[in-house]
């Protein structure tokens, strides 16, 4: 009967970008399997939203004041792309794609990813590593991935 082998899963995610590799440990390497972007938490939010705030008046005075939003639609945008993420890796843990995953992701983000994730995700989950490195090609993320994480 052959061995089980452990499938690591390495997800580099900042607030509106994400890639997820897996780990290959014969060739000390990465396999890209997917990478998400999401446009609407890169825009400017004078791009996101078309109208002005919405205005008040005081009670006792005549003085007016605008209403701002709670969050910001980028922040929005981001949100919901977070929570899409979780769904998705949620998603796939229940077909037994990966058994480990390790996080790269700022502390904010991975927060909210976690958050949203399945129980089961959550314990898979088996190192977080607080950078943005989503913008370093697989290789590059390779090396890093051997000289910092591999000894943690």
């Amino acid at each position: 009967m052959p061995l089980h082998k452990k499938r690591t899963w390495i997800l580099t995610a900042d607030s509106a970008k994400a890639k997820i590799f897996e780990w290959i440990p014969e060739h000390k390497s990465l396999q890209e399997i997917i990478s998400l972007d999401e446009q609407d938490a890169r825009k400017h939010e004078r791009d996101l939203k078309a109208e002005r705030p919405g205005h008040g008046q005081g009670f006792a005075s005549k003085v007016r004041y605008s209403v701002e939003d709670p969050a910001s639609f980028k922040q929005q945008a981001s949100l919901a792309f977070l929570k899409k993420l979780a769904s998705f890796l949620s998603e796939v843990n229940t077909q037994s794609k990966y058994d480990t995953m390790v996080v790269i992701a700022p502390d904010e983000v991975y927060h909210v990813i976690r958050h949203n994730l399945s129980p089961e995700g959550q314990h898979k989950i088996t190192l977080h590593h607080a950078k943005n490195l989503t913008n370093m090609p697989a290789s590059g993320l390779s090396e890093y991935y051997v000289k910092n994480l591999t000894l943690l």
